[in-house]
């Protein structure tokens, strides 16, 4: 949109002095006859083209500048609206990089997790949710961007607490994975009324379920 914009304003520049350039003089010739007062309006044509194209450069620019501006504006808006949104999911959601660091999490992570939001960001996440030093075995986050599809997992916390994780890729504009949305949702009571939850520590830390979803 940018290098659209200044592409536009400078086209319809190079027009104008085109046409100037190459119609002016004819134009000025055909009325004035006298080359003393032919040389002296053609210093006032220079000095009429530099305000004309100074002012049309003025307009085109202050225009697209409120373009710009009105752009920023609504994005924000959009960005605060999508905000309160994704606020409103009773899901965690956590944005996590290539290199496993957390870019962003709603707080209803904090909730679940019991990690504060400025505890997390720029953290790897198998370092703020499981105090370990090296990915985890099972890694569903690692999974989406391997296999490039959504990778779904219940997995077990460090609390006893029972999460349905989903990962999900997100893609850049060359269609190649740079993120993995992850959403975590706690189902812990449904599995407490199913009778599925173990006791034992070893078992918890140790059980999961894993799909994938790729097409």
């Amino acid at each position: 949109m940018i290098i659209k914009g200044i592409s536009g304003i400078v086209l319809i520049y190079l027009f104008i002095g085109s046409m100037w350039i190459l119609f002016s003089d004819t134009i000025l010739s055909y009325f004035i006859k006298d080359v003393s007062e032919l040389t002296k309006f053609q210093t006032y044509k220079g000095w009429f083209y530099v305000s004309i194209t100074g002012l049309l450069l003025y307009f085109l620019i202050k225009g697209y500048t409120w373009k710009l501006i009105n752009s920023q504006r609504r994005i924000k808006e959009l960005y605060s609206e999508l905000n309160s949104f994704i606020q409103l999911i009773p899901d965690g959601i956590v944005i996590i990089s290539q290199d496993f660091k957390i870019l962003w999490m709603n707080t209803v992570v904090e909730k679940l997790l019991d990690k504060k939001i400025h505890e997390g960001i720029n953290m790897h996440c198998y370092e703020i949710f499981y105090k370990k030093n090296v990915i985890c075995e099972v890694c569903p986050v690692k999974k989406a961007f391997e296999n490039v599809c959504l990778v779904e997992e219940t997995i077990t916390y460090l609390s006893g607490s029972i999460f349905n994780i989903r990962a999900v890729p997100i893609f850049d504009e060359y269609h190649k994975v740079s993120k993995v949305m992850v959403l975590i949702r706690d189902v812990t009571k449904q599995k407490k009324n199913r009778g599925t939850i173990n006791s034992s520590a070893e078992d918890r830390s140790s059980s999961f379920v894993s799909q994938w979803n790729c097409s």
